[in-house]
């Protein structure tokens, strides 16, 4: 999904630079109850029934977004919904289960899950802004909390 898993995606053509990749994005709205309506913008590569589809982003709130992109894909791309891996670094129990709800077929992927949502749908303790986290070099920041590249980058020198 376009935005924060841009930098999974990133990550992805690196390790498989064969494989076809694409972008998907939906439109920004305020948390409402039903995920029909939101409209889905896709680049995507044709997909054809024997292939496996990896959606990727790094967190799965609510799940309202991520809803409402396998909508796209399930039914109006005809991708079948078993077909489908959905992968986040973070998630809300409460996001994983909407999104079970709606997709049971989907495979459901995530390194961390928290069980809290704040009033503002954001995940509690999460990992606060995943953008600035990643993107802000080490000078630019507090010196106690590294962002996610320099962590990365650290670890992999290391060896």
């Amino acid at each position: 999904m376009e935005g924060k898993g841009m930098v999974l995606l990133r990550a992805f053509s690196e390790v498989s630079p064969s494989s076809p990749t694409g972008v998907v994005s939906i439109e920004r709205r305020p948390r409402e109850t039903s995920n029909r309506g939101r409209n889905v913008f896709a680049q995507l590569p044709p997909i054809d029934s024997r292939q496996f589809v990896l959606l990727l982003d790094i967190e799965c709130a609510a799940g309202e977004k991520a809803c409402a992109v396998l909508h796209h894909l399930v039914h109006d791309r005809q991708i079948p919904a078993r077909k489908i891996y959905f992968a986040t670094m973070i998630s809300a129990f409460e996001g994983l289960q909407n999104v079970f709800k709606h997709f049971p077929d989907v495979s459901l992927v995530s390194a961390q899950v928290d069980t809290v949502l704040d009033d503002q749908q954001r995940i509690r303790p999460g990992i606060g802004d995943f953008v600035q986290r990643f993107w802000i070099a080490p000078s630019e920041q507090n010196s106690k909390v590294p962002s996610a590249r320099t962590s990365v980058s650290h670890a992999f020198n290391e060896k």
